[in-house]
């Protein structure tokens, strides 16, 4: 199962995980202004490394904890 301790190329490679995460991303990149980044390979290299918990604490995260909570109990349900 998926946890927050996964990193964040684990939970991509998800079949369920993958597309929510991705989701969740997107939204927020296209709230922001900021959908380029979601395309740079250098920056998604470096943060599929990174467990998703790390990426959650970066400020201005979308995967507040409840977000994180509920994204983690949904990819391991299906």
């Amino acid at each position: 199962p998926l946890t927050a301790q996964a990193t964040v190329a684990e939970w991509i490679e998800h079949p369920v995980g993958g597309p929510l995460l991705l989701e969740i991303m997107m939204q927020s990149a296209q709230a922001s202004g900021m959908t380029e980044a979601l395309a740079d390979p250098n920056l998604l290299r470096m943060a599929g490394s990174m467990p998703l918990v790390r990426v959650a604490a970066t400020p201005g995260s979308p995967l507040t904890p409840p977000v994180l909570d509920e994204l983690i109990a949904t990819a391991n349900k299906r």
